[in-house]
């Protein structure tokens, strides 16, 4: 399985975790927002929306006490297998965030890909805000740029794309913000030409197995390591750290 070098070390993460394909896209986003977390070790997180599996395991690689939580039973599924082919501890329940009840606030709410997914987004940030700690933290990525609105986001269910300012707009009154950046910047005319030009899915470079494949795979992840030292002024990517300033709603 292939490493990717970083300053957080997270392909030794990968690697450790036994993943058979890395998406370097993904990692880099990951080792960009693990890098604003800090110390995990005990620290309580809820991660809405499980994807794959991958970033809850690295949260609980790294000490978290992860609970897990997806309306779909598929990616519910793919996080138990993720845990239990490294070793880790993950709690997960199989229910939406309207419905889910938590027993405690958590230090950290994770929704990576999420927001875009739920019609009324304003709803979503006040669920996700009841269960976070007061001074917890909110750490959340939605896709970046209306105007790169295409068969993917159609394909995946998506609302709505965000810029930065309508982002801003619609978290502040619940956070006060650590970071707030776009990510992808050299991927922007890529996601153009194929999602909202020729209406085709995004290429996954994780999945090629010829050399060429690999190659690409490799010079994406040089560019990518050039984005997660600058914060550029567009992207395919809104990531977001921000502290919760508001009253824990209750849980």
């Amino acid at each position: 399985m292939k490493k990717i070098a970083s300053g957080n070390n997270l392909g030794h993460h990968y690697g450790k975790l036994m993943w058979p394909s890395v998406d370097p896209y993904a990692l880099s986003k990951y080792e960009v927002l693990l890098s604003q977390m800090g110390n995990l070790s005990g620290k309580r997180v809820l991660v809405v929306g499980c994807g794959n599996g991958i970033f809850v395991a690295l949260l609980a690689s790294r000490g978290a006490l992860v609970k897990a939580i997806d309306i779909d039973a598929k990616p519910i599924q793919l996080t138990k297998d993720a845990a239990l082919k490294a070793g880790l501890q993950i709690e997960t329940e199989n229910t939406s965030l309207e419905d889910y009840v938590s027993l405690h606030p958590y230090d950290f709410v994770v929704a990576t890909d999420v927001i875009e997914h739920i019609k009324d987004d304003h709803a979503a940030i006040q669920h996700l805000q009841r269960h976070c700690e007061v001074n917890g933290r909110f750490i959340l990525t939605v896709p970046a740029m209306s105007f790169l609105f295409g068969y993917h986001d159609e394909l995946l269910g998506h609302y709505r794309r965000y810029s930065k300012k309508n982002l801003r707009v619609l978290l502040a009154s619940h956070m006060k913000f650590e970071l707030i950046r776009y990510f992808g910047f050299f991927l922007v005319p890529v996601a153009l030409l194929t999602s909202r030009i020729l209406r085709m899915p995004y290429p996954n470079v994780a999945e090629g197995k010829s050399w060429i494949a690999r190659v690409v795979d490799r010079v994406v992840a040089l560019i990518l390591e050039v984005e997660k030292k600058l914060s550029p002024p567009l992207g395919t990517s809104l990531l977001v750290v921000g502290v919760n300033h508001g009253k824990q709603a209750g849980c």
